[in-house]
């Protein structure tokens, strides 16, 4: 197959994988279950997280896995009997993350030319044992898989949901490790190159699932790490939501990341002081436990 009749065949399931389109109703659970994931361990075990808690209808099975050292945290939970959840706990220290030593590219095993954030993926890597034994002991085997997070979390759940969808052996057509039904992320920076991107749509096309990569406003993180910073081209994928106002339905989808009509509008200088921005989608807050308003509303009101 010649590489352009390829890159039209990945354009095309894309657009079928696209077709049931963005779920604003999903969006708003997810951001209730971000939101629960800043709830102390006992009270997301106990489902006695207060108004997060109230505002999602209880998972019947969930399991927790945490890393003390790297203070990451993914809720792995049956939804339904057709469908399975892994929401990553996002980080209050987003900004020092992409600005750490770790920040470097690291190669990506199995991805010709592939590179991606090392601290982003060292803190994927943390759970992903704990994330597979407990899809399995939940028994999510013939279930759709969902992803879900914020900030630091969007960016594990972005590199998850890459690595829940590999084959599970390199034999032809071995089925994926997982089925993904769903990727929703919500304020995700960049996690890979120009050539993960790719890989990833390539992934996402095969298996016909969606990935929205929703963006309040002038949020300053999915700005980052910078494109061209170290000579990576680091890329987005995935569609993007975004939101034009803090508040629901004033979203426009767009299917390439540097489209101007969503969040390419802006320069990252231009964000610099809409940090409030991070913890506003759609109208809640996903950061703080028992949060009942977003940290600002855009555009600015008087």
């Amino acid at each position: 197959m010649s590489s352009r009749v390829h890159v039209a065949a990945t354009v095309l399931a894309l657009l079928q994988a696209s077709l049931a389109g963005f779920v604003e109703d999903l969006a708003v659970e997810d951001t209730w279950l971000n939101q629960l994931t800043d709830c102390s361990f006992a009270a997301v075990t106990n489902w006695t997280c207060g108004l997060p808690c109230e505002k999602v209808k209880e998972l019947p099975a969930r399991m927790i896995a945490t890393n003390e050292k790297e203070k990451t945290m993914a809720l792995t939970a049956r939804k339904s009997a057709t469908e399975c959840l892994v929401v990553f706990r996002g980080s209050k220290n987003i900004y020092n993350a992409l600005e750490d030593a770790t920040f470097f590219p690291k190669a990506l095993p199995g991805c010709d030319g592939c590179k991606v954030h090392s601290g982003f993926h060292n803190a994927w890597k943390t759970l992903e044992v704990d994330v597979n034994g407990h899809l399995s002991q939940l028994g999510c085997q013939n279930s759709t898989v969902s992803v879900v997070g914020h900030s630091l979390g969007a960016a594990m759940a972005a590199l998850a949901a890459y690595d829940l969808a590999a084959p599970r052996s390199a034999a032809a057509l071995a089925p994926a490790k997982w089925r993904i039904g769903r990727v929703y992320t919500y304020g995700q920076p960049r996690v890979g190159n120009r050539q993960f991107a790719s890989a990833f749509d390539a992934r996402r096309a095969a298996l016909n699932f969606s990935y929205y990569r929703v963006v309040d406003y002038r949020d300053l993180v999915p700005h980052l790490p910078l494109a061209d910073m170290l000579w990576e081209g680091w890329t987005h994928t995935g569609e993007e939501v975004y939101y034009h106002a803090t508040a629901l339905g004033e979203f426009t989808t767009c299917a390439l990341a540097n489209d101007t009509r969503c969040s390419a509008q802006w320069e990252v200088f231009q964000t610099i002081s809409h940090t409030c921005d991070h913890c506003s989608y759609l109208g809640m807050n996903p950061c703080h436990c028992g949060a009942t308003a977003p940290d600002c509303h855009e555009p600015h009101r008087r």
